[in-house]
């Protein structure tokens, strides 16, 4: 399909944006290292095919950096890929001071994601996605045969 020019940064006909299906693949709880490696693998194919990583994509106007950052995170293991799955969005160019139709950037989420509960640990999970956010520099130019995947510990697959 992107071969033969899909689009990578628009809606499908059924509602669908592209990068945000990629996270589907997260959720297989049957194949928790697979899933990463895929998940990776796929944002690195639709960015090759000029995907837009910033792309607003619900009613709140969230980004998918937006969007990941409030999800819930329950125990160290999701602590530990939910780092690696935002530093890579990071480097491949996801915007941390880009806001929704609400004004809120990247940081303003984590805020309100502690507020909610959202993070069993508030202080630790804070302090992680904090540096994460401050510290990632955008290195993506090109698709890798092992998109980051190189550098993730292996005690958390």
């Amino acid at each position: 399909l992107l071969d033969n020019h899909a689009e990578t940064s628009e809606f499908s006909k059924d509602g669908y944006f592209p990068i945000l299906l990629c996270f589907l693949i997260l959720e297989d709880e049957n194949f928790k290292t697979e899933s990463l490696y895929l998940f990776l693998k796929f944002i690195d194919l639709l960015l090759s095919y000029n995907a837009n990583i910033n792309i607003s994509f619900d009613s709140s106007g969230d980004t998918i950096l937006l969007k990941y950052i409030k999800h819930k995170i329950e125990n160290e293991y999701e602590l530990n890929r939910s780092c690696i799955v935002l530093k890579f969005l990071l480097e491949r160019g996801a915007n941390t001071y880009g806001t929704n139709y609400n004004n809120e950037n990247a940081f303003d989420a984590l805020n309100r994601a502690i507020k909610l509960n959202r993070y069993y640990d508030k202080e630790k999970c804070k302090k992680e996605i904090e540096f994460i956010l401050k510290n990632t520099k955008h290195v993506y130019h090109k698709v890798t045969s092992e998109p980051c995947l190189s550098r993730v510990p292996t005690n958390i697959l």
